[in-house]
């Protein structure tokens, strides 16, 4: 059986793709199991975090906090990095009848997101190896930006140096590792 998904040049036919689920070390992780193991948490994964979804916000907590030397930790501490500092948007349905919902900038928790950053991202050599280096990459440029623009561009400015480093080492192509030393450049030259 292939996987099929569309894509507005065709179909996209991918081989099928064997999956090997270890069995949990202890009744805590086999816990946890069963609550990450479920479509809203997965969808959270997926898409990188989330601000209204209380419930699966407690999983990820729950789960980067129990067992944070396990790369689930380290995914699920990501998406709460994104989530507590990256500026977004939610929608209330608080609004009189006539006006119906509306949008509600939602507000950021910097304490919280370094924490989760330094969870997720402390190490970027494992960083790299857990998310890849298309997403880690396009998350800590996300996260960078995010505290740029809440003055902490020294942090910022140092995740990035970090991340170009780090990448150089894994021998990333150069215009990638370019990319990101510019993001560096921009943030700490607009710090100075």
């Amino acid at each position: 059986m292939t996987s099929v998904a569309g894509d507005p040049t065709g179909q996209v036919m991918a081989a099928p793709l064997m999956l090997r689920v270890n069995r949990p070390a202890s009744r805590t992780q086999e816990k946890l199991a069963d609550d990450v193991c479920t479509d809203t948490v997965g969808r959270v994964m997926s898409l990188g975090g989330t601000r209204v979804l209380d419930g699966a916000n407690a999983v990820l907590d729950e789960v980067a906090n129990q067992i944070p030397d396990h790369a689930v930790a380290r995914h699920a501490a990501a998406c709460l990095a994104v989530a507590a500092t990256v500026p977004g948007k939610v929608m209330q349905a608080d609004g009189d009848a006539q006006e119906g919902p509306r949008l509600k900038k939602a507000q950021t928790d910097t304490e919280s997101g370094r924490r989760w950053t330094e969870q997720a991202y402390g190490d970027l050599t494992d960083a790299a190896k857990t998310f890849g280096h298309i997403r880690l990459t396009r998350n800590i440029e996300s996260i960078a930006r995010a505290l740029d623009r809440q003055d902490q561009g020294e942090p910022a400015a140092r995740l990035l140096g970090d991340l170009a480093q780090t990448l150089e080492d894994r021998k990333v192509k150069p215009d990638v590792v370019a990319q990101v030393q510019d993001l560096r450049q921009q943030i700490a030259g607009g710090n100075q």
